[in-house]
């Protein structure tokens, strides 16, 4: 996610070198997003897109702060529950985390339904479980899911990327 992309210049001037930059600096993030929060609480307005939520929630994540990233998840859907796939798939990935498979399920049938009701197709669906899989550390799962859908689009060359890149152990 290119928001968590913060950059710090570090030149080394006695050796001339190219900046280079310090990438995932997700404290940083966590900081500008709380503070964007902040002003919206402020103002009485809530942020203009869920993704403001789903960003800082991806951050808190990668640090560890999972009560701060469930409670931001119960905001976000009160504040946007017209955007709640994307929200899903962040709660998936927390629940994968915390290692509760009930929560999991739980969301990953509300996500179903959901992309079921937009008219997903199957193998599509499947690999969002497979992706969510991924991300939450689940390897064993996502190659399941990833093989599903490849069994259901044999010839889709995405299907069968997806599947070689979780398989990269």
């Amino acid at each position: 996610m290119a928001v968590f992309f913060c950059f710090t210049n570090k030149r080394d001037e006695s050796e001339n070198e190219p900046q280079d930059y310090d990438l995932f600096q997700y404290d940083k993030a966590i900081s500008e997003y709380e503070k964007a929060l902040e002003i919206h609480k402020k103002w009485g307005t809530k942020p203009f897109w869920v993704l403001n939520y789903v960003y800082l929630g991806a951050a808190y994540h990668k640090t560890g702060q999972y009560e701060k990233e469930k409670k931001l998840y119960e905001k976000a859907i009160q504040d946007f529950p017209n955007e709640l796939l994307q929200i899903l798939r962040n709660q998936g990935i927390l629940a994968l985390a915390e290692r509760d498979t009930a929560a999991f399920r739980k969301i990953g049938k509300q996500a179903m339904s959901l992309l079921r009701n937009r008219s997903i197709p199957e193998a599509s669906r499947i690999t969002a479980f497979a992706s969510v899989s991924d991300e939450g550390n689940d390897p064993d799962n996502a190659e399941l899911y990833y093989r599903q859908a490849l069994a259901l689009e044999p010839g889709n060359k995405v299907r069968l990327n997806n599947l070689a890149f979780s398989c990269k152990g």
